[in-house]
């Protein structure tokens, strides 16, 4: 019984795993590289209102880019930069 508390606490909100996805995560990661000119990692699958999401994005402290890659249509939702200029 706590074990199963534990994972069910330790799931993120929303969370997807891979095996759920059209797109594999070299495919993801292709479509994101056109749309960035930085080197991007995968940082979650999302269940949102228009379906599968995956959220690319770089490994930088403090600014980084992020790529959002539509599942179903392997089309660029958004991206943008966050943090600091």
């Amino acid at each position: 019984m706590i074990r199963r508390w534990l994972a069910e606490w330790l799931r993120p909100s929303g969370h997807v795993g891979p095996a759920q996805c059209r797109l594999s995560e070299a495919e993801a990661l292709e479509i994101g590289a056109r749309a960035s000119s930085s080197r991007l990692s995968v940082l979650r699958v999302t269940r949102e209102a228009r379906g599968l999401v995956w959220v690319l994005g770089t490994a930088t402290i403090g600014r980084g880019e992020y790529v959002r890659v539509d599942d179903a249509s392997g089309e660029v939702i958004d991206s943008g930069t966050w943090g600091k200029r």
